[in-house]
């Protein structure tokens, strides 16, 4: 299951990369380069974003749970619930630590390429 999740992730960057990058062309062919670098600037900040603050949530201090009266009187001590600790969070470190730095760095790439090559990129 996880590994039909990481094929569909990395399926859906690479859609998502691609109808960027169709956009960044057509911007580039009939409104002007500084479009279609703009268009670039603005999706690599913001996957950038995302990076970043998906990190920042999943290293965040864990929840305590306090147990319910139930749980108490037999001597339970609560749980602690840490953010992106389950198969799930195993995803999101797929995409934190390996997926979204690759989709930046293209996006980056592409991005420099468009406003090096100007209209002929």
């Amino acid at each position: 299951m996880a590994a039909t999740l990481i094929l569909v992730l990395i399926a859906t960057v690479a859609a998502i990369f691609a109808l960027i990058a169709a956009l960044m062309w057509a911007a580039n062919r009939w409104v002007g380069r500084f479009v279609a670098v703009a268009i670039g600037i603005v999706a690599f900040a913001y996957f950038a974003y995302t990076e970043v603050s998906g990190a920042i949530y999943c290293a965040a201090e864990p929840t305590y749970i306090p147990p319910t009266e139930a749980e108490a009187a037999l001597g339970s001590e609560g749980m602690m619930r840490f953010n992106c600790d389950s198969a799930g969070g195993a995803i999101t470190y797929f995409y934190l630590f390996v997926i979204g730095p690759i989709l930046t760095a293209s996006l980056g790439f592409l991005t420099w390429r468009f406003w090096r090559k100007g209209q002929h990129a």
